[in-house]
């Protein structure tokens, strides 16, 4: 479990660095909104 936890981490800590354009520190503390801002950085919404 604590794997799976520490890469799903590491899978948001990816979606933070791409969208802001810049390396994250992990473990990462995702903003709230990240996947809609995601979605709507690729053109989703």
């Amino acid at each position: 479990m604590e794997l799976s936890l520490l890469q799903f981490n590491i899978i948001l800590g990816a979606y933070v660095s791409a969208l802001e354009r810049r390396p994250v520190d992990l473990p990462c503390e995702p903003p709230d909104g990240l996947l809609d801002s995601l979605a709507s950085a690729l053109g989703g919404k």
